[in-house]
């Protein structure tokens, strides 16, 4: 079996590029090997950033290397079809920032130029793998909060506004791809979405979706642009327990609640609830940032094949949501989902 490094190159050194590039950096299992921006600016800082690594204008450069094997894409999401389509052309594995394009129709031609060729078709969505995420999946898998009724989840704050898409491919992006791990890959039905603009009259900065699942589970995400405080926030309601998810607390990520209601069954349930308080469970976890955490579990993927919890056919079911939400608020009305 072959353990040996990984030579990548990464196309784009924007806002997540760097990022990117300090964790391919720091991984004794890749050799950062080119960095490629149409930027001078960002190709300068790009240089001083990383010493080894070959910084060029012209990202093709890294496809005509046969020693490299993986390509990060860190580039505006409008990029992403026509650069991804060339590199899996060329037989190499993609890592694209999310979301893989803007539309079902490139998405699914990736996904299948990809498993055609026999190539890694990856997907940046940096949640799936925090410890704080990780941990929420493992108590619901185990059964410890029972069935999962409602999921609420929010993520506020003041920018940043882009010119290019709306705040919920930008937000609510995060909260899709969060719910849809944490059910197992189960896709929404139907979908009702609305939205407004206040400071610009192209992206809207304020949203909220309620999300249908089959049978009586439902999931609301509330994104904005426009808060005073930046909150990142989501509740999930189980017929056992109940769990409690803040990103921005530094020490109390995660709260597992003995809190439920429960009937009398030799009573009228719509007259005699009877309400239960537990205690609350504060889960350790660890300080493994998630894109290192990421990084590494793609190179499992693509050494020994292990699943890679977000591949393009899980960025597809992405995309299906985030798609719908958009013709929803065009129509003002429900949409279903297939």
């Amino acid at each position: 079996m072959n353990m040996s490094k990984i030579s990548v190159g990464l196309i784009g050194y924007g806002y997540w590029g760097p990022n990117l590039a300090r964790n391919f950096r720091a991984s004794d299992l890749y050799e950062l090997s080119y960095i490629a921006d149409l930027s001078e600016k960002r190709r300068s800082a790009a240089q001083k950033e990383n010493h080894g690594s070959r910084v060029i204008s012209d990202y093709r450069e890294i496809l005509e290397d046969s020693k490299i094997e993986l390509v990060a894409v860190a580039t505006p999401t409008s990029t992403h079809y026509a650069i991804a389509r060339e590199i899996l052309s060329r037989g190499k594995h993609v890592f694209a920032e999310k979301p893989l394009t803007n539309s079902i129709a490139q998405a699914e031609e990736l996904v299948n130029l990809s498993e055609k060729a026999g190539t890694i078709l990856a997907v940046d969505h940096p949640f799936l793998f925090s410890s704080a995420v990780r941990k929420l999946k493992s108590i619901i898998d185990s059964g410890d909060i029972g069935d999962i009724f409602v999921i609420d989840s929010e993520r506020l704050n003041l920018g940043l506004i882009q010119k290019d898409t709306n705040v919920f491919w930008d937000l609510a992006v995060h909260d899709v791809s969060i719910i849809d791990y944490l059910l197992g890959g189960v896709l929404p039905h139907r979908l009702m979405a609305d939205a407004e603009r206040y400071t610009q009259q192209d992206q809207h900065e304020f949203g909220a979706v309620s999300l249908r699942y089959p049978g009586k589970q439902i999931a609301n995400i509330r994104v904005s642009w426009l808060s005073p405080i930046k909150a990142r926030r989501m509740m999930i309601v189980g017929s056992k327990k109940m769990a409690y998810f803040d990103d921005i607390h530094p020490d109390e990520k995660i709260k597992i609640i003995d809190k439920g209601v429960e009937y009398d069954s030799d009573k009228d349930k719509a007259l005699f609830p009877v309400y239960r308080w537990g205690d609350a469970l504060l889960p350790r976890l660890d300080n493994t940032e998630s894109l290192r955490r990421e990084v590494d579990e793609l190179y499992a993927t693509i050494r020994t094949g292990t699943p890679f919890p977000s591949s393009g056919r899980d960025a597809l079911r992405i995309l299906k949501v985030l798609s719908a939400i958009d013709e929803s608020l065009i129509s003002r009305m429900e949409v279903a989902i297939v």
